[in-house]
């Protein structure tokens, strides 16, 4: 069942990455158009620049898809009449705007169900120790009690493969002493 559940938060995570992905391809598309359109606008150089037309950006990674919507949005705020003059209404960066707010919401949807998988993860192997620990002290209080009394002792002894100076086959189980 453990396994079932982990595999059910892998796909619930591949789905919040779906999602992250379709916001990140529409803000794509959308830097794409708004830079094509200052391209071919004929605006200043220094403003083509300042909204990344002509640099290159890794279409694959949202922190860059995000970059590039930043610097659209920031190029527009400090020279919105060299936009207008380029075909680009104000109605259009408010849907940068819309597409920025949702593509940080979907990143930070996937990273915080990543972190939560992590930390699951963590408690399991911390928990995963704490009994190994514990056998570990059992093992080691039941050989010294019943030093006296080798097959109980090799059952003590078995508790941990690998222990107690070489490989120790489980003891055969106890038979009540016949009276």
């Amino acid at each position: 069942k453990a396994g079932d559940e982990g595999q059910a938060k892998v796909v619930e995570i591949k789905g919040f990455t779906g999602t992250q992905d379709a916001h990140s391809a529409q803000a794509l598309r959308w830097s794409a158009a708004v830079r094509e359109a200052l391209k071919r606008g004929g605006v200043p150089a220094d403003v083509k620049k300042a909204a990344g037309v002509g640099s290159k950006f890794t279409a694959s990674r949202v922190d860059a898809v995000i970059a590039a919507v930043n610097s659209i949005l920031g190029a527009y705020e400090k020279h919105p009449d060299a936009f207008r003059a380029s075909g680009i209404l104000p109605e259009d960066m408010e849907t940068g705007r819309r597409l920025l707010v949702s593509l940080n919401a979907a990143d930070l949807v996937q990273e915080t169900a990543k972190a939560k998988r992590t930390q699951s993860t963590a408690a399991r192997h911390s928990l995963r120790k704490r009994v190994e620990a514990a056998v570990d002290r059992i093992r080691g209080a039941g050989m010294l009690h019943f030093h006296a009394k080798p097959a109980v002792t090799a059952r003590f002894a078995a508790l941990v493969p690998g222990k107690g100076g070489g490989a120790t086959k489980p003891a055969e189980p106890m038979q009540p002493k016949e009276n």
